[in-house]
Parts: structure tokens; sequence; C-alpha cells
């Protein structure tokens, strides 16, 4: 009869040869590329979120503009109409044969005010929105820089798990190689 070596604690064992340990190294090894894997495709979807934010940043900037300019057409419109209405008031003193004096200037002037204001009201409400657009124009560029550092920071995550797998991969096959010589 042959005698049959004792088993150790830590699983199946040929010589020195330990089958618990290799079994261990090679579910490392392929943890390992699974969180590589993982990595990198946590990488491609910041790439995207990226892209997104860079594309909503251009459309808010684009808003900007397209808001800053209709603020200036609507300013001119109301300044128009002001005008319109001023010499209207003068074209009307003056068919009545009125000087512009008195109540006529009080008129006059009290017109040209609102006017005023009402040009001011435009240009403030135009300012507002267009510094909303350029405030979410900032806040999507740094949501972009910010996807594009997470985006690098999980493809080098993904490239120290492919190496830590190799570096497992050759640790385990020499241990066994070695265990078995």
């Amino acid at each position: 009869m042959s005698e049959v070596p004792p088993s150790s604690s830590s699983g199946f064992s040929l010589g020195s040869f330990n089958l618990g340990s290799f079994v261990s190294g090679v579910g490392g090894v392929v943890n390992s590329i699974g969180q590589a894997a993982a990595d990198k495709a946590t990488a491609a979807g910041e790439t995207l979120n990226g892209i997104g934010a860079t594309d909503a940043a251009t459309a808010a900037y684009q808003n900007a503009l397209y808001s800053k300019l209709g603020g200036q057409i609507k300013a001119l419109q109301t300044q128009r109409q002001v005008d319109l209405t001023i010499g209207a008031q003068k074209a009307d003193v003056a068919a009545a044969g009125f000087k512009e004096s008195g109540s006529a200037l009080n008129l006059l002037q009290d017109s040209q005010q609102q006017g005023a204001l009402a040009v001011g009201v435009v240009n403030t409400n135009s300012n507002i929105q267009t510094q909303g657009y350029l405030a979410q124009y900032h806040g999507y560029q740094a949501q972009a820089q910010a996807a594009g550092a997470a985006a690098g920071a999980a493809s080098s995550a993904a490239g120290m798990q492919t190496a830590g797998a190799v570096i497992g991969t050759v640790a385990t096959v020499v241990g066994t190689v070695a265990a078995i010589i």
C-alpha cells in the first residue's frame, strides 16, 4: 500500500502545489480583468457625458447671443414707438396752434421719461436673460471638464487593473510551475 499524503487545511495539495491558492490566484486575475472592463465602460460613459455637456454649453452660449440681439432689437422697437408717440404729440400741439410750453411741454417730457423707462426695462430684462444663459454656459463647461477628468481617471484605473491582471497571471503561473517542479 502506498501512503497518501495528508491533506492541508487550505485545500487539495500535491506536494507543494496548493489548489486553493491557485484557484484564488485565478479568481483575483479574473476580478482584475472584470474591473478593468468596468473602468473602461465608465471612461466611455464619462466621455459621452462630456460631449453632451459641451453641446449644451454651445447651445447656452448661442442662446445668450440670441437673447442679447433680441433685446437690442426690442429696445430699438420700443424707442421707435416712443419717438412715434412723441412725434404725434408734437404734431397735435402744433396743429392746435399751441407752443411746446406749459402742459404740452409737460406731456412731452413725461412721454420721453416713460419711453426711456420702457427702453431701460427692455435692456435690463435682456441683460438678465443673457446673463442666465451665460451662467448655464459656464456651468456646462465645468461639467464637461469634470466629465473629461473622470473619463481620464477611469481610463487610468482600467490600465492599472489590466496591469494587475497581467502581473497576477504571471505570478499564478510561476507559482504553479514552481510548486510542481
